[in-house]
């Protein structure tokens, strides 16, 4: 959802990957200019040194997300969803092995939690990746329920849209459910194009 600004909630829980940061910077530098990012930590007071292996209150990404919003003009969802989509080549090429051997969207998708998901916390013990739940709803469309603290289901989106591309295969997405609009849970529709 685009709810950045919600009440602050445990520390465990609302921190983010420093190669999130990692991947939104370079997506800024190559999508939007190279000042960009720099700009947008000078307007969110952060000092922005963010490595891969950190974590850092999910407040740094709220800020850098609203100031990017304010340059841009873009609602700080399109802003996420932007950075998810193209995102997605940038982690890849930072940790190969959260897709080694996954050749498409669908088992992707169906990989989440079994696969990627325990490689980020092998990787990043103190991690608290989001949840998915993936149902089948045609041999190339699925139902994607997002769980998180952080509410970047937005973000989300981008990154699957991201992988459907990398995969070369176009999707369209629909988020269906959003915790922003009371719900308990985001629910994305995810269906590749024809």
């Amino acid at each position: 959802g685009t709810n950045l600004q919600r009440p602050p909630c445990g520390a465990d829980l609302c921190r983010v990957k420093g190669v999130l940061f990692n991947v939104a910077e370079d997506v800024v530098d190559e999508t939007i200019s190279e000042d960009a990012w720099d700009q947008a930590l000078g307007v969110a007071c952060l000092d922005g040194v963010y490595t891969s292996l950190g974590d850092y209150p999910d407040e740094d990404l709220a800020g850098i997300v609203a100031a990017l919003s304010a340059r841009t003009g873009l609602p700080t969802d399109e802003v996420l969803r932007h950075v998810g989509v193209h995102g997605y080549r940038h982690l890849v090429e930072r940790q190969p092995d959260l897709v080694a051997g996954i050749t498409d969207l669908g088992t992707l998708l169906h990989h989440l939690e079994d696969v990627i998901h325990p490689e980020v916390v092998k990787l990043h013990p103190n991690s608290s990746p989001p949840s998915f739940t993936v149902t089948d709803l045609a041999p190339s469309s699925w139902q994607v329920d997002y769980r998180s603290a952080r509410h970047l289901c937005h973000l989300a989106d981008g990154l699957i849209i991201g992988a459907a591309n990398g995969f070369g295969t176009p999707c369209a997405t629909e988020l269906v459910r959003c915790v922003d609009l009371g719900a308990d849970h985001c629910t994305l529709v995810v269906t590749l194009e024809p």
